[in-house]
């Protein structure tokens, strides 16, 4: 007929026609190839055209001829290759010959010459690019189609074809924009990642890694300092962190005889450093000397575990006998204490309670006790300040079943807040309630049936609660302006002010009192989380950044009494607010700004010259929370901050100790800087800490920082400079407070490197960093390397480097099908990743939902999470509750249906954790979960129970504790499967994906949780739940889960009940489940019916 070519060539002037026979041949030639090729000739014809059209749908249908292997592709394209020399004019040609070339893989080693070619070809169809955006849209379909094709070809004969084709690849895959492409870039991408795995080689480099300046100085610090013994003492704090006060030669020959030596030698340190550590009733210099004990007890501690003899105490019980020494020496030195000795001492036993091992209840328990004595003892205002701050920080220690030690400490800590009439105390006691406040609700709240568990978690809850109105009226009582701000925080109740003993002198000269209070305040924002009060949390944050007065506006500075004591406890507290924030994604704060509060205020203090101690105090703790702001803001790795605003920060910090100021002001200016470098000096919770390590790449000439300072080129000249001048001041300075503060900082700084960087003390040279080490593991040019870089240096602060979501959401994609990645910064990568739609402009998504990019985050993290640590505490953070809860449901979503792959991740205590918070989350009254709609909730339902089931299937067996955990869980879903007031499943998706689940069960467990009752007299509620469990049971005796005789059982309930509303749906069930059982089943079931109708109440239930 009319597709013959002789008839085909009549209708070449009426283009319609032609088109319509065209796209016919190409429908035969698809769905019947034996009778296309017949056709070969119009195909011929098609393609020999000068329409694009109809030359395209002949280039389409060789394609099928060529899929079905009745036409050789080189052969056919040895015929037409002279046809199609034009082909890059139109896009619809081109997209026919992408389609048509995909069949050249196939034989293409035996045609190398051609197939060169063809992949030629397909190269500069895919990266076809016009400057007219019209036309780049028409040329998209073709330049997808040409990578779908090009990924059919064997990698190694395309980097033959393509001259540089590594870099050329790299290059046009991340400057991608459009999301059609990159989809069928995705394929092409994966293909070339697969090729670079097998065919790895190790690539060996005999660079040498690099060794900072700063990590010399930081290395030579202890023979720098201290070259006579007897300059122990008069740099107390840098030998408590440096010194170790035993014997190398004793600790070498390992002798417990010499126990008593090592005991007396770091005895007569602890007395030395006690003497010449003063601390004068400074809450910020209290918190450096307790974290400097840290480090002195840890040093003690191991000295004794060393020469413990082995055959008399296991390895466990070594930790625990020397802690139990020590802390029996530290309460026999007390008695002969004077007050600043004692101090010390107290702060001593704080630390020891934090480095001895989770064991240790006994020591931890008896500390505990010793120092509520002296919380108690109101005539030694030295003891109860001193042991406030330590028995809040022992609080954390306690053992989670010591409930009775930690409410002793919480009903001390709140007798002597209210009691003491020393404000200094007041604010002790509001610090250490703030520190307690971090050991509350650490576990989710307990759907146990055990009383116990479920009172514990109510005073728990509540502890948290009479934890801030107790702070937050002292604070006001202290400070009535306050009064205001404090109100807004709901947590608190509507407690009235009215009454209260207000004071409205000040308290200049005893400023920590209001400063202690306010740090305590915001250590309390974990609780707050923990207890789901975001919105506190971050009014909390606004409340501090509110009393830290911004010098750009009108009003007068410190006009208020006692103001100039909220704005010193805000510029401590709020650093590890803001670092808190930051890691729970609840932070919108514009942080240069705020960092540029503290800069200012900081300048403006200087300008004044005010020389009042309170001032001088003010003072100081700026310059250590700016610093301490700074290095969390740039060691989180997310944002980057202006290289200016840092340099003029520094700048003023070496102002400050380089001239004439008082003591205070240079320990804050030393502080300042090492915090800002990383040192975490003060920071006993850890909030804030982050890497001091950093892989991330900078420009030397950049206008931006991110990252640490001290390894940032942009940086780390001016930070190293500063860090060899406070260096050279410990060494050499005249003035004893300057030497002292200076050798105290650097220590400082030197121990935190320590604890990261454990190689220090050996030789430099041998060390391995992860950048040498990964490019022994990648080539250069690896695309997963390469892709891995861009990554990481992604540069989202240059509005014009705008990258769009759609071509980093796709490199994430192409990276978490990668057998292997390079040991970078994952978690800083992921964590902008995770923020970006708020850093790119929408237009930019190209229509692609942002959010879409944080579940690429999640695949990546949980395929690669078990050989990368970040990304591990990654997925740990999201699955926190209170971080889950907050989470967006697609999000949660992904994590539920990944439950299988966070069991093979986690622990057993892990595991047991998360389930028992999705089982909260799901049946709790209160649940944020029920802020959803009915839709919603039915979706993420779902999701658990396929997360469940993989469960079962892949990691789960009987035998194990994870199986109890998995009953609760199903235990907890099946009463949320709903159903319409007909009986029918309201949602049948969640009803297919539960009795899926319920399949993979072990026949004896759901007979347990599907147990019926007679329906006689139950409830409305109750009468539903019967119904949802018949149906359950019928569904899996349909399946061939359950047998139709454990089904029969139930007869006489199915039966005896109504047959209207939801019972209809139950026979419907029941009978479609017994249809497709055996026939002297179904006999059985009609005599049965027969029997139970004759005595039934409801006779006509049997009938229909």
């Amino acid at each position: 007929g009319v597709l013959d070519p002789e008839t085909f060539s009549r209708f070449t002037t009426d283009r319609e026609v032609f088109t319509s026979i065209a796209a016919s041949v190409r429908d035969v030639c698809k769905q019947n190839p034996d009778r296309g090729v017949d056709l070969i000739l119009s195909v011929s014809s098609c393609i020999e055209s000068r329409d694009s059209v109809v030359q395209a749908l002949g280039l389409e249908s060789l394609s099928y001829l060529c899929e079905a292997d009745i036409v050789d592709f080189y052969t056919a394209w040895k015929v037409i290759s002279k046809e199609l020399t034009d082909y890059s004019i139109d896009p619809m040609v081109s997209n026919g010959l992408c389609i048509l070339l995909r069949w050249g893989a196939m034989d293409a080693e035996a045609y190398f010459e051609t197939s060169k070619n063809l992949i030629q070809t397909l190269w500069s169809i895919g990266t076809y690019k016009k400057n007219n955006a019209e036309a780049d849209r028409l040329w998209i379909k073709a330049r997808g189609t040409a990578f779908h094709s090009l990924s059919h070809y064997k990698i190694s004969l395309i980097q033959d074809s393509i001259p540089d084709f590594w870099r050329r690849n790299y290059e046009c895959f991340t400057n991608e924009h459009n999301l059609e492409v990159l989809k069928a870039m995705e394929n092409f991408q994966v293909e070339i990642i697969k090729f670079e795995h097998i065919n790895r080689r190790r690539v060996t480099t005999d660079k040498r890694t690099t060794v900072h300046k700063f990590e010399k100085l930081l290395d030579v610090l202890p023979q720098a300092v201290f070259k006579e013994k007897s300059a122990h003492h008069r740099l107390p704090g840098a030998a408590l962190l440096t010194i170790k006060f035993s014997s190398e030669d004793i600790l070498r020959e390992g002798k417990s005889k010499d126990l008593s030596r090592v005991h007396a030698a770091y005895e007569q340190a602890l007395m030395e450093m006690a003497e010449s550590m003063f601390i004068s009733r400074n809450i910020v210099v209290a918190l450096l000397a307790l974290h400097s004990w840290k480090s002195f007890v840890s040093h003690w501690m191991q000295a004794v575990v060393t020469l413990l003899d082995t055959k008399e105490s296991s390895k466990l019980n070594k930790p625990l006998k020397a802690a139990n020494d020590i802390f029996k020496i530290l309460c026999k030195c007390v008695p002969v204490s004077n007050p600043r000795v004692a101090v010390n001492i107290t702060l001593a036993i704080g630390a020891l309670c934090l480095v001895v091992p989770p064991t240790a209840h006994l020591v931890i328990t008896s500390a505990s006790d010793f120092l509520l004595k002296w919380l108690l003892q109101y005539e030694h205002e030295h003891q109860q300040w001193s042991a406030a701050i330590s028995l809040g920080l022992i609080f954390n220690c306690f053992h989670p079943t010591d409930k009775k030690s930690k409410l002793q400490v919480i009903d001390g800590l709140f007798e002597v807040i209210s009691n003491a009439d020393s404000y200094l105390v007041k604010g002790a006691c509001g610090l250490g309630l703030g520190y307690a406040c971090q050991g509350l609700l650490t576990r989710a709240d307990s759907t146990s049936d055990s009383d116990l568990e479920a009172t514990t978690q109510f005073n728990e809850r509540a502890s948290v609660k009479e934890v801030l109105h107790t702070v937050t009226a002292s604070l006001v009582k202290l400070c009535p302006s306050s009064c205001h701000s404090l109100k807004k925080l709901s947590i608190c109740g509507t407690f009235s002010m009215e009454g209260m003993e207000e004071n409205y002198d000040s308290l200049d000269d005893d400023p920590w009192a209001i400063a202690g209070l306010v740090l305590g305040l915001g250590n309390s924002v974990v609780a707050l989380y923990r207890l789901g009060a975001y919105e506190d949390v971050i009014e909390i944050k606004n409340i501090l950044i509110s009393w830290i007065p911004d010098v750009d506006s009108s009003s007068v500075l410190f006009d208020v009494v006692n103001s100039v004591s909220l704005c010193m406890g805000s510029c401590l507290a709020l650093p590890s607010v803001i670092a808190f924030c930051q890691r729970v994604e609840l932070l919108n704060d514009d942080l240069d700004a705020l960092f540029n509060r503290y800069t200012s205020l900081a300048t403006e203090l200087l300008n004044l010259k005010k020389s009042e101690t309170v001032f001088q105090n003010l003072l100081m703790a700026i310059c250590i929370g700016a610093g301490s702001l700074l290095s969390g803001i740039l060691n989180d790795g997310v944002h980057a901050m202006k290289f200016a605003d840092v340099k003029k920060f520094l700048d003023s910090l070496k102002y400050i100790y380089t001239h004439p100021y008082p003591p205070l002001v240079h320990l804050g200016g030393m502080f300042g800087a090492v915090n800002a470098f990383g040192a975490g000096a003060g920071d006993l919770t850890g909030i804030g800490w982050q890497s001091m390590n950093s892989q991330i790449k900078h420009e030397k000439e950049s206008s931006l920082v991110r990252g640490p300072l001290l390894t940032s080129p942009v940086g780390e000249t001016l930070s190293t400079s500063m860090l060899q001048e406070i260096f050279l001041l410990a060494k050499d300075a005249e003035d004893n407070h300057i030497r002292n503060y200076a050798a105290w900082a650097v220590s400082f700084l030197r121990s935190r490197w320590l604890s990261e960087n454990q190689s220090l003390d050996n030789d430099s040279s041998q060390r391995n960093s992860v950048d040498s080490s990964q490019s022994r593991s990648f080539s250069a040019e690896s695309l997963v390397w390469n892709l891995s870089l861009w990554l990481r240096d992604l540069n989202f602060e240059k509005p014009g480097d705008v990258v769009p979501v759609n071509t980093i959401a796709t490199v994430l994609k192409c990276l978490t099908k990668a057998p292997r990645v390079p040991a970078i910064d994952w978690g800083v990568i992921v964590r902008r990743c995770m923020k970006v739609e708020a850093q790119i402009p929408q237009k930019s998504t190209n229509h692609r939902d942002p959010t879409l990019l944080r579940e690429e985050c999640l695949y990546f993290s949980l395929a690669h999470a078990d050989h990368i640590s970040p990304l591990l505490q990654f997925l740990d953070d999201l699955t926190d509750l209170p971080r889950f809860r907050r989470l967006e449901m697609n999000v949660q979503s992904v994590l539920l249906q990944y439950l299988s792959h966070l069991m093979k991740l986690f622990s057993d205590s892990r595991s047991k954790k998360l389930y028992e918070d999705l089982a909260v989350y799901f049946c709790s009254h209160s649940s944020s979960y029920l802020d959803y709609s009915s839709e919603q909730r039915s979706m993420l339902r779902m999701s658990f129970w396929k997360g469940i089931c993989k469960c079962l299937v892949e990691v789960v067996s009987e035998e194990t504790d994870s199986f109890s955990y998995l009953k609760k869980c199903i235990e907890c879903l099946l009463p949320l499967l709903n159903l319409c007031n007909d009986g029918q499943p309201e949602f049948v998706d969640e009803w297919s994906a539960a009795i899926k689940c319920l399949i993979v069960v072990q026949k004896s467990w759901p007979g347990d949780m599907l147990q019926v009752h007679s329906t006689t007299s139950l409830s409305e509620g109750e009468h539903v739940d019967a119904a949802r469990k018949i149906i359950i049971r019928a569904r899996l005796c349909f399946a061939g889960c359950v047998s139709a005789l454990e089904l029969g059982n139930l007869k006489t309930t199915i039966l005896s009940t109504t047959a209207d509303g939801v019972w209809w749906n139950v026979l419907v069930e029941v009978a479609a489940a017994v249809y497709s059982a055996d026939n002297g089943i179904k006999k059985q079931w009609l005599l049965d019916a027969l029997d139970i109708g004759c005595v039934t109440a409801h006779p006509s239930t049997h009938l229909e």
